[in-house]
């Protein structure tokens, strides 16, 4: 009950924490009953958790063999351990079962006691079936021996000629003697070959008679080629005389003016025209040249038209530098004009406000208006300044009427603070009347049971209902409650109706045990039935093969299918087993559909014998068709080429090739010779890779003569690059300034350096200019040296204007020091 709420209700709680039975309140005393776990499945045993609840562990049936398949019959709860089957019905594989390890097994072992025959078991039956001894080599005689196994003998072609490579056709088994080639295919060479000696060689001469070429014999052609003239200087002109040979003359260099030097570069073979520079490097100097007269100078002339600065020319560039011209006095603004000069104008100071005194700081050239202080600073009274009427004023008051609060004014606002109301008890009702005052009710706490303990709690104020706990906590046991009489207890009752059980109760749980019942027999399976009790059924086995013998192992309870060994060992004879009709055999049949051969069955082997083909002549080639025979082809001599007459050496059957010879030995062309074409001529190719020559062959030597350049302008240096061709390099005019515009005289090849202005003309701007970086600015520099002005430059003068000295507090006095800068001071009041 809650002294502001009235009543509210709450259930009777009641819980044994076992998640097992089911728990109700009935006539205010607590019922704990056990929930039904019966899962209708007899393979499992039945039992409750108090905490995780219904439990259903499978009923373990294993005979601890891998060699038998068990379960349990979920209708009875009988174990059954049915035999597993062998990893496979193969019949020649002998398979046996260990009750830890499972299944092994071993191979039907089947041999003849010989290399000649692949022995195996198919379907129980022991084939040995004839290796094959064909290498796939028709120019070997394949055999074998039971012992030391297949052989493979070469068969030997030789026509006793070191001019022919003899060998077997790997296609047809027949003797090739084929045609060595000379030692290189080389041309310019003549070889001959005897069968007993070999090839010898003779080279091809040639020769021009001229000191100008190198004579070689080139792919059968005899070639001229000029020799290199070039003596790596280009600055020469390189012939050559066909007695003297090699020539090289120098080249002249001359431009015909005063003002550059003249040479040949050596690197690029071209004439350098390199222009001298002026006497001096003065910046403030225009310097010209003539190609006859030589350098001339002028100075560079500054004026900006300006009163306010004073001109002059520095490194090359103009510099105007503004006058000085303050009359030191803050209290006027001080200006120049370019035409009439300096002027001086006086500052007005007024705020137009009987609040406030106004004036000039004389040092300072600031306006100062300084703000008359109210009569008092007291925070409870509010002050007003009219700039026309001046100051008034009225207090504060602060009342909330509560004598729940405190009232009061701090720092000019109104604070109403509640009293604490909180006595420390959450078992107590806490409140405040705003008249009478703070006021606290104590709670009763009472649900009229004897199961429970009731109390208030101290530390949340809720009613706490506490069930008290049965006698015991034996899962064994149901306890149920009355609110009025107390606890009272009976047993659990456990029974599954099953013979093949035993039944008790456990920590609150029912747990039916299964009996044993095993025989330790391998060949039977055994089972329970829940009413009649153990059961044993023998294992059948049986393949259905009359090629195996059945029986079932005792010690591992596995069926065994051993196989029947076959009526003979013959190689030359396949035996197989049918399961219904027993062994039948059929001989190995020998067949390689050549007329080439002999084909035999040999101790379980093929064996198939080349006949002979040789017809003794070495400029035919000896084959064999399987089909039609042996076959005798002439040797074709043919190098598909017209530049020879081809034919066959009847005596060692070698291929013979002769070179046919040019029209004729013009040395200024190359002869060559297609295969297909015949001889073709080119003119000897004369180029030094220099598009600056004319290049031209006689009597086989070549000439190169260099062509004309001259462009006709004299700011240009002209040369002639041995790849791109000629070069009008334009003339250098560089004084290495930025400052100036450097140009160079078409007509007369003078260099004229210019100065360049500056960016702009702002009277404000100082500009300097350096040879490297070009224009450089800096601001002129007005500073009157206070911290009262702010200083600036306008059209090349100094202006310094006062800074504002307004706070925005009119309680302050607005000042200024040169040094320190504004400055604003309280007033006392």
């Amino acid at each position: 009950c809650s002294a502001t709420l009235g009543y509210s209700s709450a259930p009777v709680v009641c819980n044994d924490n076992n998640v097992c039975t089911n728990d109700t309140c009935a006539n205010g005393t607590c019922v704990f009953t056990p929930l039904p776990i019966d899962d209708g499945n007899a393979c499992t045993t039945d039992t409750c958790d108090p905490i995780s609840g219904p439990r259903y562990t499978p009923k373990t049936c294993d005979d601890n063999s891998v060699c038998t398949t068990d379960k349990c019959n979920t209708t009875t709860g009988d174990c059954i351990f049915t035999p597993v089957p062998p990893p496979s019905n193969d019949p020649c594989t002998i398979w046996t079962c260990s009750a830890t390890g499972g299944y092994s097994s071993a191979p039907v072992v089947c041999n003849d006691n010989s290399v000649c025959t692949k022995d195996a078991c198919v379907n129980g039956i022991c084939v040995f079936t004839p290796v094959n001894i064909d290498d796939g080599n028709p120019c070997t005689i394949d055999t074998c021996d039971n012992v030391t196994g297949v052989k493979n003998t070469p068969i030997t072609c030789n026509d006793n000629s070191v001019c022919t490579t003899d060998s077997c056709n790997i296609t047809t088994g027949a003797c090739m003697f084929k045609p060595i080639a000379p030692p290189n295919n080389d041309p310019c060479t003549i070889w001959t070959c005897s069968p007993v000696g070999g090839y010898t060689s003779a080279p091809k001469v040639c020769n021009d008679n001229s000191a100008c070429t190198t004579d070689a014999c080139v792919n059968g052609n005899c070639v001229f080629t000029p020799v290199n003239l070039d003596d790596g200087n280009p600055c020469t002109n390189d012939t050559c005389d066909a007695i003297t040979g090699p020539k090289h003359t120098l080249f002249v260099c001359d431009d015909k003016s005063v003002c550059t030097k003249d040479s040949c570069n050596v690197t690029t073979g071209q004439c350098d025209f390199v222009p001298i520079p002026p006497p001096s490097n003065d910046r403030c100097t225009i310097w010209t040249c003539s190609p006859t007269g030589g350098y001339s100078s002028a100075p560079v002339v500054c004026n900006d038209n300006n009163v306010c600065t004073t001109d002059t020319c520095f490194n090359g560039t103009c510099v105007f530098t503004p006058i000085s011209y303050t009359d030191n006095n803050p209290c006027t603004t001080d200006t120049c004009d370019p035409i009439t000069g300096p002027q001086y104008t006086p500052i007005t100071c007024n705020d137009d406000s009987v609040c406030t005194t106004d004036s000039c700081n004389t040092t300072t050239g600031l306006c100062l208006f300084k703000p008359i202080a109210p009569p008092n600073n007291d925070p409870c009274t509010i002050w007003t300044c009219s700039a026309t009427l001046g100051y008034s004023s009225a207090p504060k008051v602060c009342n909330d009427n509560s004598a729940c609060t405190t009232d009061a004014c701090v720092n000019g606002n109104c604070v109403f603070t509640p009293v604490n109301l909180d006595d420390g008890n959450p078992c107590t009702n806490d409140t405040c009347d705003a008249i009478t005052g703070p006021k606290h009710t104590l709670f009763v706490c009472n649900d009229n049971s004897v199961c429970t303990t009731d109390s208030c709690n101290v530390t949340t104020g809720q009613c706490d209902f506490v069930p008290i706990p049965p006698p015991s906590n034996d899962r064994c046991t149901i306890w149920t409650c009355s609110p009025t009489g107390g606890y009272s207890s009976a047993p659990v009752v456990c029974n599954d109706n099953n013979v093949c059980t035993t039944d008790t109760c456990f920590n609150g749980t029912c747990v039916f045990t299964p009996i044993s019942y095993g025989d330790n027999n391998p060949c039977t399976t055994d089972t329970c039935d829940p009413i009649t009790g153990p059961k044993y059924t023998p294992i059948t086995c049986n393949d259905d093969s009359v090629c195996t013998t059945d029986s079932c192992n005792t010690t591992t309870g596995l069926c065994m299918f051993k196989p029947i060994a076959p009526p003979n060992n013959d190689p030359c004879t396949i035996w197989t087993c049918s399961a219904t009709l027993g062994y039948q055999s059929a001989p190995v049949v020998c067949n390689d559909n050549s007329i080439c051969t002999t084909d035999a069955c040999v101790n379980g082997n093929c064996v198939f014998t080349p006949i002979p083909i040789d017809d003794g002549n070495p400029c035919t080639t000896d084959t064999c068709d399987p089909i039609t025979g042996p076959k005798y082809t002439p040797i074709t001599c043919n190098d598909d080429s017209v530049c020879t007459t081809d034919s066959c050496n009847t005596t060692t059957g070698l291929c013979m090739f002769k070179p046919i010879a040019p029209p004729n030995n013009n040395p200024c062309l190359i002869w060559t010779c297609s295969a297909t074409l015949g001889y073709s001529s080119a003119p000897v190719v004369c180029n030094d890779n220099n598009v600056c020559t004319n290049d031209t062959c006689a009597n086989g030597t070549c000439v190169f003569t260099p062509l004309p350049i001259d462009d006709g302008n004299a700011c240009t240096t002209d040369t002639c690059d041995p790849i791109s061709g000629p070069r009008y390099t334009p003339k250098t005019c560089d004084d290495n300034s930025v400052c100036t515009t450097d140009k160079c005289n078409t007509t007369t090849g003078d260099c004229i350096f210019t100065p360049v202005p500056p960016p702009s003309n702002d009277p404000c701007t100082i500009w300097t200019c350096s040879p490297v970086g070009g224009y450089t600015s800096a601001p002129k520099v007005c500073n009157d040296n206070s911290a009262c002005t702010t200083d600036a430059c306008v059209n090349g003068n100094c202006v310094f204007t006062p800074v504002n000295l307004d706070d925005g507090n009119p309680c302050t006095n607005d000042t200024c020091d040169a040094i320190t800068g504004p400055k604003h001071t309280l007033f006392v009041c």
